[in-house]
Formats: structure tokens, sequence, C-alpha cells
């Protein structure tokens, strides 16, 4: 019953993914399982969002009523006939077993987030008191936004809305909301990473990569600790996974689903609004740059990216603008005394912390691994799409980097403590990709 409402967001999602790409789906039940979650949690997030909005209130069969509609919608228009998928004999045993695999690691997952069901003290103290506030307080829903700032009231309400939709359906005690839904988005983490190497690599390599994430400690333990930090990541990893099949000239629709996946980012954490406007700024780029490809196809796809990522975007917009107190972390203020709190200490401090963790044994050395794989083939990290990639990742630690100069509000050293590690496992998932995926695919 409890994952009832993810096979309700996975249906609408997977509607829609048929509707937007349109010519026959060429991708393995991996790969459609992964996006057609990812744009159908979205869209339940962005609908129970609408919901308060439209209703004032905690609505149950107002957000039941809106799913209804768009999946009534989507089946209206989608005018073609959809058939199974027929799969070759000779696979059919592969990806049984794969399937296995994976459905055993979400039971080893669940059994593991029962050993912390309420998640990490800050989860309570953030996403789901507001989660809290949203299924319980009927038409005071908004005094979420004066509560005390450590609260962070300005946080966008992706995974609030979201456990609120999962509630509406379930009934569920919150807790149990919030571990299944932290879980659902862990197993499917390694899901998505295992179908888009896939594509390019030996499934068998593929499954290694994702086991060497899906395994580790460090990941399993942020994962589950209800954070919102799992959900930028599977955003992310959705949008490079997207970025690569557009590059590779799979369907030329697949833009309308990496504007999407960016659109949602903005709604999940702060952060999301500079990664997608990262992202969104180098995808732009790429098209500019894009020899052989005539100047009104470019417009197309610009317009299309443009369209559908302010389509998913809206809801931070009207979040942001008419009901959220403004950030206190970064203002402009700040931003003018930047030169005041530069300095070499400071600059070091952040450098040094960035190294430890990266050498935390607690991380099972994956991420030496991953430094060790850049060394090696490093001039495949600059060839064709893949320096674009790499451009990402790049500018935001830049970002990050000035982000933490910033500082002010916390004591440095606290405050690298806290959060670099949660920046290095919500980025983790989309480099391992990046990583495998530069020294796995043959370039033309």
């Amino acid at each position: 019953m409890i994952l009832l409402p993810f096979m309700i967001s996975g249906l609408m999602g997977g509607l829609l993914l048929l509707r937007i790409l349109k010519e026959p789906i060429k991708m393995s039940s991996f790969l459609f399982l992964g996006l057609a979650l990812s744009i159908g949690l979205g869209c339940s997030s962005l609908l129970t969002f609408y919901s308060f909005v439209i209703f004032n209130t905690f609505n149950p069969k107002g957000i039941l009523l809106l799913h209804f509609l768009l999946i009534v919608f989507l089946c209206i228009k989608l005018n073609i006939v959809i058939k199974p998928s027929t799969i070759p004999i000779a696979h059919l045993g592969q990806t049984l077993v794969f399937w296995t695999i994976w459905i055993v690691f979400f039971f080893v997952i669940w059994t593991i987030s029962k050993h912390h069901p309420f998640g990490e003290w800050d989860a309570w103290a953030v996403w789901n008191l507001k989660t809290k506030f949203l299924v319980a307080d009927g038409t005071s829903w908004q005094d979420i936004f004066r509560l005390h700032w450590h609260t962070q009231p300005d946080y966008p309400w992706f995974l609030p809305c979201l456990n609120a939709w999962v509630y509406s359906v379930t009934q569920k005690d919150l807790a149990l909301v919030a571990q299944s839904t932290s879980v659902v988005f862990a197993v499917s983490m390694g899901i998505l990473l295992f179908a888009g190497l896939q594509r390019y690599l030996n499934p068998y390599v593929a499954l290694l990569a994702s086991g060497l994430l899906i395994t580790n400690r460090s990941y399993i333990f942020l994962a589950t600790a209800q954070y919102a930090d799992i959900v930028l990541a599977y955003y992310l990893l959705a949008a490079y996974i997207v970025f690569t099949l557009i590059m590779q000239k799979e369907n030329k629709n697949f833009v309308c689903v990496y504007g999407l996946s960016l659109g949602f980012l903005p709604f999940i954490k702060n952060e999301g609004i500079i990664i997608s406007l990262l992202l969104l700024m180098i995808f732009l780029l790429t098209i500019v740059l894009e020899n052989g490809r005539a100047l009104s196809f470019k417009k197309e796809m610009a317009l299309k990216l443009l369209g559908f990522y302010c389509l998913s975007a809206f809801a931070t917009f009207l979040f942001k603008i008419f009901l959220a107190p403004p950030n206190r972390d970064i203002t402009f203020t700040q931003l003018s005394s930047l030169p005041t709190l530069f300095s070499l200490e400071r600059c070091q401090l952040i450098i040094q912390s960035v190294i430890a963790e990266l050498f935390n044994p607690q991380w099972e050395f994956l991420w030496i691994f991953l430094l060790f794989m850049l060394i090696v083939g490093w001039k495949k990290y600059f060839l064709n799409e893949n320096k674009f990639l790499l451009l990402f990742f790049g500018l935001y630690a830049l970002v990050v980097f000035v982000i933490y100069l910033l500082t002010m509000n916390f004591d440095l050293s606290w405050r690298l403590s806290r959060t670099v590690p949660r920046i290095l496992f919500y980025l983790l998932p989309s480099i391992l990709f990046f990583s495998f995926y530069v020294h796995g695919r043959r370039i033309s």
C-alpha cells in the first residue's frame, strides 16, 4: 500500500514520457522506469503544491483529482498504440536477473533504513517538519514561513509536497511515509545509474558501477537520512543521462525531458536553482557551438528546452516570489563584502576540508577510485560532449567555493563539516556516471 502513490506517479510519468518522445521508444525497461519516475514524482510534487495554492488547505481528494485529470488528459492525447517491447529471448533471462537483483537491493535498503526510521535530526527540523505543517494545519499551512530561520523557511517544497502526496493516498504514519520516499529514491538512483550506463557499456560493467554506489555505506546512510539531497542527486543524474542521450542524437524530443528535469531542480533545494541555471547555460552553449545544424533547428531545440524548463520551474517562481521569505545566507550585502571575507586562511580551510572528505575512509575509497579514473584518462574528459559535462562540475565547484567564502551566519569550520559530505553525496551519482561514460564509450 505504501508504494501505491509511487506507482501512480510512475504511471503518470511514463504516459508523459511517451507523449513527449512521440517516436518509438528504444530504451531498456530500466531506463524507461528511471525517467518515468523522475518525471512522475516531479509532477506529483508540483500538483500537490498547486493544490495548496488552489484549495488553501490540505485536500487529499483535490490532490487525487489533479492526478486523475492529468492521467486522463495524457491518455486522451496519447494517439499512439502502446505495445509491449519485444525483448529478444537471448536477453530475457539477463533482464530478469537484473530486475531480481534490484528487488533484492530494495528490501535490503528498506531493512537498513529501519535502523534510523526517523532519519537524521535536521531532516525532521527542516523537511519533515514542513510536511507535518502541510498535512495537519488546515488553512494555517503558510505558518511554515514564520518558523525560526534555522528551519530554512525559504527552502523549496519538492520533498514535503511529495511526502504530502504519499500521505494523501496511504494515510500512513508520517515517519513511514518519509522513510519510504527515501528508500524509493535510494534504490531508483541505482537503477537509473545502471540504466544510463547500460546504454553505452557492457551491462555487467554498468551493474558494477551502480553496485559501487548502492552498496556504499555512506551513500546508504545519507540516502535514507530523509534529506532532500537524495532527490537533488536523482534529478541531477537524470539530467546528465538525458544530456548524453541528446548528444548521441537518440531522439530530439529528449530536449523536452531535459528541460523538465532541470525545472524540477529549483523546487528541491536552493542549490537546485544554481545547478539548473548552470546546466541550462551549458546546454544552450552546446547548441550554439554545434556544427552542421541549421539555425532553425537550433532555435527549435532552444525553445523546447526553455519552454519545458519554465513549465516545471513555474512552481518555484510562485514559491519564491509570492510565498517564501528571502534567503538570509546569501545577500547582496554579503556579495559586496566578499573582498573583506576573502583570505588565504579561509581558502585553505575550504580546500583542506574538501580533500579530507574525499579521502575519508567512510566513503570506502570510492572518491579515490574516481580520482584515479580521472588521472588515468584525463584527456578523454575534454573530448566531444565530455568537456561540457566537465564544465558543469568546474563551475559548480567555483560557485560553492564562493558561497563558503561568504559564510557569515555560521562558523565556517562547522559549516564545512556539516555540508561538504552532503555536497559530495548529491554529486556522487552523476560523477560516477560521467566517469564510466567517459572511459567506456567509444569516441567517434
